[in-house]
């Protein structure tokens, strides 16, 4: 009976061990090098190389600072489809935070009338997606949320 419990455990090691080795991107499986930006250049159109990058300095406008509510209406903002194709990153206090993640948004701790800087970088809508955030930063969320209109 102990050989079947130690066997279990094993597979189920092993098995935790490819799984992992599968999921890590850029890294070495089965001998060959997959990198998610090669992969991905080959469907891009010509031209689509060039990115467009803007970033500011904005003073947060929202009373309470950058708690749930708020933050939520910035992933519901940078989460459209029409802004996919744009990274979005906060820098504020030596932490930087993926702007379409509402975890890391949260986590910045930005409070009432600190300075973060945005930054938006790719193909089309990134400066409609930078203004749009900017207007969004500067005033009180929790008096004017984002609404998302479904019409």
């Amino acid at each position: 009976m102990p050989d079947g419990i130690n066997l279990k455990r094993i597979f189920f090691w092993l098995l935790c061990c490819l799984a992992a080795k599968f999921t890590m991107t850029g890294k070495k499986y089965a001998g060959k090098h997959y990198n998610s930006e090669k992969t991905h250049a080959r469907t891009r159109p010509a031209g689509a190389g060039k990115k467009e990058t803007y970033a500011a300095e904005v003073l947060c406008g929202t009373e309470l600072g950058i708690h749930a509510r708020p933050a939520g209406s910035i992933i519901e903002f940078t989460t459209q489809e029409k802004y996919d194709d744009c990274d979005i990153t906060f820098r504020y206090n030596g932490s930087i935070v993926n702007g379409k993640s509402v975890m890391g948004v949260i986590s910045l701790g930005l409070d009432y009338l600190k300075t973060a800087r945005i930054s938006v970088s790719g193909n089309g809508a990134s400066k409609e997606c930078f203004e749009g955030l900017v207007a969004m930063l500067k005033r009180d969320l929790d008096k004017h949320p984002f609404k998302l209109n479904n019409s």
